[in-house]
């Protein structure tokens, strides 16, 4: 037992100078009853002999002696950012301080948001170049180009983007390459950046003395980028397709999400968008509305026009997938609105009909209120605004609806599958086919839809419509 002087000299000791009691209670799960000076006399009483920090200052000299010394130029917050995992498995922002000296630099994790590295060239001295391409909707080729980007700017690239017209024919002669200038500026993608603005390419044929690397995300995803600079060393082009990050340390090493709004907010648009977009915002309060986008002018088109062939051969499944019923919407639309106007992006005017029937003339309005528009640019100021609303209802898989809401701030809810309501409204459309197909393509639905039910009890009858039906078909 110790002395009263021994323990005048314990409540007096220099090693206790600044003692720091939040770090303490912080740093020591074992203290979490003790609180306030119970801490300080903890420290001084035992702390001190177990050999316990009494502030970061000693934690960090501590781990530095044995794991090497935190950067000069660590970044916290880019840190918290690039590093997901582990955002929020601490409270307190020494704590990643610590991680990164006792686990993160033996990791490779980086620390910075330094996605930009010296311009790359190859032995002819010529830039290397990222080609980014999709030939299918507006949705993909706009993430397509910023996911493209993103890779272009981590390994020292230059993007260049090959835009071709729409490979379907459902889609009346869209983003045709000589129509380009309806969408953006001018024939480079971005209004800042110097010579990493971006180039459009309207030709799909290529230099045959390119050496390219198509990206295949099964070989290449894993791969850490230094690996990946080590590879394409021996290559002029990477060819890019996907509206996504196809390898993992692209979203491993920056913060993404916030890079993909970085990009987007940086495109240069035509001045007959970024009018329009103004006049609209001015006027709208866009930011409180809930947008809906729904997919049926195309859709319907599908349904009517298209082979039964076709329709078998997946166009069904799509049908599905894309489509949704009005009494789907109008129920998601019921579960978050309060007061909100709704903003209606769909080429169908049927659709603001209904909706104005249910919640008011004066409450929603639509993108298509104006004529003076080309398809290309009605589709760019959709997104645009999409992106710009409080809530963003849409179809179940639409890539359209997806890039709006990657690039903006809106809470994305995609309608589930309604097979149903699906069904019922697609029978109405089919029973106005005005050939024999009509049977043909309404048994089509019920197959489809009970290949799509995960219910016995639906399914059986999905298919019981389906079978007499196309026994009808068969007769007729």
């Amino acid at each position: 037992m110790k002395s009263l002087l021994e323990r005048a000299k314990v409540f007096t000791d220099p090693r206790a100078e600044g003692f720091d009691a939040e770090f303490y209670y912080q740093y020591y799960k074992d203290l979490a009853a003790l609180k306030g000076a119970e801490l300080l006399n903890h420290y001084k009483s035992m702390g001190i002999d177990e050999g316990r920090f009494k502030n970061v200052k000693e934690l960090m000299a501590d781990r530095e002696a044995r794991y090497g010394s935190l950067p000069d130029d660590f970044d916290r917050e880019s840190y918290k950012a690039i590093n997901k995992d582990i955002s929020k498995c601490f409270a307190y922002g020494w704590e990643f301080d610590v991680h990164y000296i006792e686990f993160g630099r033996s990791e490779g994790r980086r620390y910075k948001n330094n996605l930009k590295i010296k311009p790359q060239y190859n032995e002819r001295g010529q830039r290397r170049c990222v080609y980014g391409y999709r030939g299918d909707g507006l949705g993909t080729r706009f993430l397509t180009i910023i996911y493209a980007k993103i890779l272009a700017d981590m390994i020292g690239f230059e993007l260049k983007y090959i835009w071709q017209e729409i490979g379907s024919p459902f889609y009346s002669s869209l983003f045709q390459p000589d129509k380009i200038g309806d969408i953006f500026l001018d024939m480079q993608i971005f209004s800042e950046g110097g010579e990493d603005r971006g180039e459009f390419l309207t030709s799909g044929l290529l230099d045959p003395s390119l050496r390219i690397l198509r990206l295949d995300g099964d070989l290449f995803a894993d791969m850490n980028r230094e690996s990946f600079l080590e590879l394409v060393e021996g290559y002029d082009v990477v060819f890019y397709e996907q509206p996504f990050a196809l390898l993992k340390f692209m979203s491993r090493e920056t913060d993404i999400a916030s890079e993909v709004k970085r990009i987007w907010r940086n495109i240069a648009w035509s001045a007959r968008i970024e009018g329009f977009i103004d006049r609209t915002c001015s006027t709208r309060n866009i930011g409180n509305a809930i947008a809906i986008h729904i997919r049926r002018g195309d859709i319907i088109k599908m349904l009517v026009e298209a082979d039964v062939e076709y329709l078998v051969d997946g166009g069904m499944v799509l049908i599905f997938q894309r489509f949704t019923a009005m009494r789907s919407v109008m129920d998601a639309i019921d579960k978050v609105r309060v007061n909100e106007n709704i903003l209606v992006c769909s080429d169908d005017s049927e659709v603001v009909e209904v909706l104005s029937r249910k919640f008011g003339v004066d409450s929603v309005y639509s993108s298509y209120e104006t004529n003076d528009l080309t398809d290309d640019q009605r589709s760019a100021i959709d997104i645009m605004l999409l992106s710009r609303a409080k809530i963003l209802i849409s179809p179940y898989i639409s890539y359209f609806s997806k890039c709006a809401a990657e690039v903006g701030e809106c809470k994305h809810i995609p309608i589930q599958l309604d097979l149903p309501s699906a069904v019922h409204e697609l029978i109405e459309i089919a029973d106005k086919i005005p050939d024999g197909r009509a049977l043909h393509v309404k048994a089509l639905v019920y197959r489809t839809a009970a290949g799509l039910s995960s219910d016995d009890e639906q399914r059986a009858q999905f298919l019981e419509r389906a079978e007499f039906l196309e026994a009808s078909a068969a007769s007729s």
